[in-house]
């Protein structure tokens, strides 16, 4: 009996011990953690990190400083980036093809969960969209880009059943357009285009130059911009010209690989010149920025922490482009980061093209609205960002009569 005791004390005293040795280790990270240095930016997120949040009576009570907390411990804890790549690598490991939204597909592509619509009300970029057409009277093409999930589903793992998912997110947007988009809006559909030459076989990796979508990044190619020209400018009543494409990157690696924390793969980036001709002369104004700049392309980009950014340099509220096609007619563009690699080749249709993203824009909407009215229109994004984008509708406020 004594012994007994003796053995069951010895396990209490050896598992306190382990409880101490852990805490002391948390704590000891936890101050280290503190003093560690903050970031304000993820270079391979390309996104703003959370900062330490405000305190008030009310931010506590209503557990918003909490969830707020949740995230900045999240966002600032030391060596998060090694940390996202170890749990990437430990899930690959167990079996795991799907990494913080991210699909890990064959032949080293990574493919986003495709955003699809539920059912019911409509989204609100899309009543924002129907609002600038029965209120404010423009004539709106919109082109809503799929996404890679539904034009590469061969490309994803055996555990995401591609097929299916690529058939219920086509057949949800089919839905969605046929309950609510309004009259005198019109869908530029680039699915049917996009698809086929997918099943062409140039997506067999041969040839990067061919392929439709990155394989580490949620943005479509130049290629893919380019197949889907016609489309888009057709349903707009006008003739797209061709174009070639010329490699200006090849070790670029997107917020896909960043998220997953998955690098096997780097991929190559195109801009497009336009076939047998020169390149068009430009004039290019940004909103908040000083003088004006001769290219729509930003070879600086090439060289920074996001190779992306080699078109236009970037996201900007607004900004506007003159080109050398005098006598043509004016566009008014409303656009997520996917326009940002269509925009070189809608140069010679349009001799003034104003491109305005939502998300970023703090100038008067009313003004915007008023000042471009009889220009043609078009709302270009990607699938995932047109259903869940807020800022679309606050751009388009009702017209008062």
């Amino acid at each position: 009996m004594d012994r007994l005791s003796a053995d069951k004390r010895k396990k209490i005293r050896r598992g306190f011990l382990l409880a101490m040795v852990f805490m002391l280790l948390w704590v000891l990270a936890s101050v280290v953690n503190a003093f560690f240095p903050k970031r304000s930016m993820s270079v391979s997120e390309r996104r703003a990190l959370a900062g330490f949040p405000r305190i008030t009576i009310a931010r506590l009570l209503d557990g918003r400083f909490e969830a707020d907390f949740e995230e900045y411990a999240k966002d600032q804890i030391m060596g998060r980036d090694a940390l996202v790549a170890l749990d990437a690598a430990v899930s690959r490991g167990t079996g795991n093809v799907l990494s913080s939204g991210v699909w890990i597909g064959k032949d080293g592509w990574l493919i986003e969960d495709p955003e699809i619509w539920a059912g019911g009300e409509a989204p609100s970029a899309l009543l924002g969209v129907n609002r600038l057409a029965a209120d404010w009277g423009y004539d709106v093409t919109l082109a809503v880009i799929p996404e890679a999930a539904e034009i590469l589903y061969e490309k994803l793992p055996w555990a995401s059943d591609g097929k299916k998912l690529a058939e219920r997110s086509r057949a949800s947007w089919e839905a969605l357009l046929s309950e609510h988009l309004g009259p005198g809006v019109r869908a530029a559909d680039v699915t049917e285009a996009l698809r086929s030459a997918a099943e062409s076989g140039a997506q067999d990796g041969k040839d990067r130059a061919k392929e439709l979508y990155y394989h580490t990044d949620h943005h479509w190619t130049m290629e893919g911009a380019r197949i889907s020209l016609p489309v888009i400018l057709g349903a707009m009543g006008e003739q797209a010209g061709s174009y070639r494409l010329l490699k200006v990157c090849s070790d670029f690696q997107g917020t896909l690989a960043s998220v997953s924390g998955v690098h096997g793969v780097k991929d190559e980036i195109y801009v497009a010149m336009p076939q047998g001709r020169e390149e068009e002369p430009v004039i290019v104004r940004v909103d908040g920025e000083e003088g004006v700049r001769t290219s729509v392309y930003s070879m600086e980009g090439l060289r920074s922490s996001d190779p992306y950014t080699v078109f236009m340099g970037g996201n900007y509220g607004r900004f506007t482009v003159t080109t050398g096609e005098s006598g043509k007619g004016k566009l008014l563009v409303l656009k997520d980061s996917y326009f940002n690699c269509l925009l070189p080749m809608l140069l010679e249709n349009y001799s003034e093209i104003t491109v305005v993203d939502p998300r970023y824009f703090d100038g008067d909407p009313k003004l915007l609205l008023l000042s471009m009215q009889g220009a043609d229109v078009l709302v270009l994004y990607s699938r995932a960002t047109f259903l869940t984008d807020q800022s679309l509708e606050r751009l388009v406020p009702e017209r008062e009569q």
